[in-house]
């Protein structure tokens, strides 16, 4: 099967099978790389949005500014650890939201930048963390100059953009020698993509595709990059308990957040 929109991870037209997401989201899987992308793609004006409220894939209304120490302690894995333990330098969050990744890490060690696209997320994070540096704008769209980087915190913004490969080959360039990429996005591999498979509950109209594990580590060893570490963010956290476990036997509704469904690669410029 040929279809007209191509894959955004690997660029093949190849269609595996088609398929509608529980949300009535409209997904190709490709039969190249096996990650399942948005055909027609969905776009979402990302600079209007304002956070104040979202309605989770278990229909539960959220405030994101309500969340801060959830999402630092649930949200980001090891990577805030990794980075106060480890290392020190210029750091920029690409899509950082509401700037929560950035405040948790420590102002000693790190010079910390958001880009961010969202008014309501540069306001807020302008009224709230004064020792962040913001800018307005996207991944495509900057003014950093080559080379500035130790660290590139790309963090559930690669499966938002409709051409990822381009974004991974302007972080190479914005990263010093020997800089580190820290990326973490939706597995289509993962245990319940493949046993939910429609019901995926990282499928929606934010998602523009899904990558696989093995393509993912394919984009980043392509662009040069050096895998240094991978980490799929789970058993410390909330959502590793007896509820999201017993979900797991219900195929018919929504996957629950479980082990896999995520995953960070941390990767070093070559």
């Amino acid at each position: 099967m040929v279809n007209s929109l191509n894959c955004p991870c690997c660029n093949s037209a190849d269609v595996k099978e088609n398929f509608i997401s529980y949300n009535k989201i409209k997904y190709s899987i490709c039969k190249n790389c096996n990650s399942s992308y948005q055909n027609p793609r969905i776009k979402i004006n990302y600079t209007d949005l304002n956070w104040e409220t979202l309605e989770d894939p278990d229909g539960n209304i959220r405030n994101l500014k309500n969340e801060k120490a959830f999402k630092i302690k649930n949200w980001y894995g090891d990577t805030i650890n990794y980075l106060n333990n480890n290392l020190g330098g210029k750091i920029l969050d690409i899509g950082s939201g509401l700037g929560y990744f950035l405040c948790a890490l420590d102002s000693s060690k790190w010079e910390k930048y958001a880009l961010e696209t969202s008014n309501y997320c540069i306001n807020y994070i302008k009224e709230n963390f004064k020792d962040i540096i913001t800018f307005q704008g996207s991944i495509n769209n900057h003014k950093f100059k080559n080379n500035k980087f130790d660290v590139v915190f790309f963090y559930h913004v690669f499966e938002h953009l409709e051409n990822p490969l381009f974004a991974i080959d302007e972080i190479y360039r914005l990263l010093k020698k020997d800089g580190i990429l820290i990326i973490g996005t939706p597995n289509n591999s993962s245990i319940c993509s493949f046993l939910f498979k429609k019901n995926f509950r990282l499928l929606g109209p934010e998602h523009n595709f899904i990558v696989t594990s093995k393509q993912l580590k394919k984009i980043l060893a392509e662009k040069n990059f050096e895998i240094i570490k991978l980490e799929y963010p789970y058993f410390k956290t909330e959502y590793f308990n007896f509820k999201n476990i017993l979900k797991m036997f219900n195929l018919n509704n929504v996957s629950p957040a479980f082990y896999g469904s995520i995953m960070t690669y941390y990767a070093r410029k070559k």
